[in-house]
C-alpha cells in the first residue's frame, strides 16, 4: 500500500514538474543570451563602484581606523569568551571537589555493612 502511494506521489510530482517547465521554456527562450554588464569583470566593477559610493565608507575617515576598531572589538569579544570559559571551568572544578568531598573513604565498607545488615534481617 505504501509503495502504491509513493508511486502515485512520484508520478504526480513529475507530471506537475513537467507542466511547469513546459510553461516556462518559451519565456526563457525570449531572453537574450548576453546582456550588458553580464561578464564577471563588469559585475565586480559595478560592485566596487557601489561600495566606493556608499555612505558607510564615506563616514569612515581612514581604513586604518576601521581596522583598528574591528581589531579592538575582536579583542574584547575574545576576552569576554575567555572570561566566561574560565568561569565555567571554575564552577566545574568546584562541583567536582564537592562530589569528591561527599564521597567518603569508607564508602565501600559502608556498602558491605549495609548489605550484611540486609542479609541478617
Amino acid at each position: 500500500m505504501q509503495e502504491i502511494t509513493a508511486s502515485i506521489a512520484l508520478v504526480t510530482s513529475l507530471v506537475s514538474l513537467g507542466y511547469v517547465v513546459g510553461r516556462k521554456i518559451p519565456l526563457l527562450l525570449k531572453f537574450p543570451l548576453r546582456q550588458e554588464g553580464d561578464s564577471l569583470r563588469e559585475i565586480f566593477q559595478n560592485a566596487k563602484a557601489r561600495i566606493q559610493g556608499s555612505t558607510l565608507l564615506k563616514g569612515i575617515s581612514s581604513p586604518h581606523m576601521l581596522l583598528q576598531t574591528l581589531l579592538s572589538k575582536a579583542r574584547i569579544f575574545s576576552l569576554r569568551t575567555e572570561n566566561k570559559t574560565s568561569q565555567w571551568l571554575e564552577s566545574l572544578r568546584k562541583k567536582s571537589q564537592e562530589k569528591k568531598a561527599a564521597f567518603s573513604d569508607d564508602y565501600w565498607e559502608q556498602l558491605k555493612k549495609d548489605k550484611e545488615r540486609k542479609r541478617v534481617s
